[in-house]
């Protein structure tokens, strides 16, 4: 672990992941042009990249080559751009800025936005269907995991249990379930997908999926805390902090990195990347 690089690995794998979305995504000049326009500014405009990331280190924990599941890595990153493009409307969380840019509603407009968003979920399917072709495994499976993590299950049914919850002050037991709903949906899907494809051993499937829940609720936490200060759209909704106050919330979020991590001893020395992955999730800082 000492002199594992996360920062390079991160670097790499992210550079990877950047070239397949631009060659995935639909050149500004296809029609509909303005569509296609959106598409590309709500994706390549920056991120972290993590669940697609946690997508190619799930292959490699098993012994896969990363690029095995680099379809499915890129079709997690475009359905989590669609939800925050769709996120960021008027009608949901009415915000002007994401990642220090105007949201693509506000360059694009509120119907192109909405268009581009369910054209990055139109390939985000194709992406899963033909990265398991492409091994030989049944495409049927995968593709029922994209649609649980966006369904009422995941992704719809978190969003609207947030917008339910705003005008009241939400419980931290309400708050959990939203933010499992809303956030960790997308980082089980970055897990359970490629291990669906790749046919990886259910005992350590389960293992990486504990890790990726309590990695996506620690992280949503931070997201919180980071956006304290800096979110208009984000003044006087009740978050973990507010329950807990700031130092209680460091120590919640302690928690779940640290369950995050104790769930993957059953790879032992080959976990080392997703390790250091949930320790920088525990003390970023943006």
């Amino acid at each position: 672990m000492a002199e594992f690089d996360l920062a390079t690995y991160l670097e790499e794998r992210r550079t990877f992941i950047e070239d397949h979305l631009d060659r995935i995504l639909p050149a500004e000049t296809e029609q509909p042009c303005e569509v296609s326009a959106a598409m590309r500014y709500g994706v390549l405009r920056g991120g972290k990249r993590l669940r697609p990331l946690m997508s190619l280190m799930t292959a490699e924990v098993n012994g896969f080559e990363h690029a095995a599941v680099i379809g499915a890595a890129c079709a997690i990153e475009l359905v989590h751009a669609a939800s925050l493009i769709l996120d960021d409307l008027p009608s949901m969380d009415n915000a002007a800025m994401r990642r220090g840019l105007p949201c693509t509603y506000v360059v694009y407009g509120e119907s192109t936005a909405i268009l581009a968003s369910m054209g990055l979920i139109a390939i985000a399917y194709r992406l899963v269907a033909e990265n398991a072709e492409r091994l030989a495994h049944p495409p049927a499976p995968a593709i029922a995991l994209l649609s649980k993590a966006i369904g009422h299950e995941g992704i719809v049914g978190g969003q609207h249990a947030d917008l339910t919850v705003r005008q009241t002050r939400a419980t931290l037991e309400q708050l959990t379930e939203i933010y499992t709903h809303k956030a960790a949906a997308l980082f089980l899907a970055a897990i359970r997908i490629p291990g669906n494809i790749l046919a990886i051993e259910p005992g350590k499937l389960q293992a990486l999926e504990t890790y990726a829940l309590n990695l996506g609720l620690a992280f949503q936490i931070t997201d919180d805390l980071l956006d304290a200060d800096h979110a208009p759209e984000d003044a006087g909704r009740t978050t973990f902090s507010t329950h807990l106050g700031m130092a209680g919330t460091k120590k919640r979020i302690d928690e779940f990195v640290t369950n995050a991590t104790a769930a993957l001893s059953v790879f032992g020395g080959q976990a080392a990347i997703l390790k250091a992955l949930a320790a920088y999730v525990g003390i970023r800082k943006q």
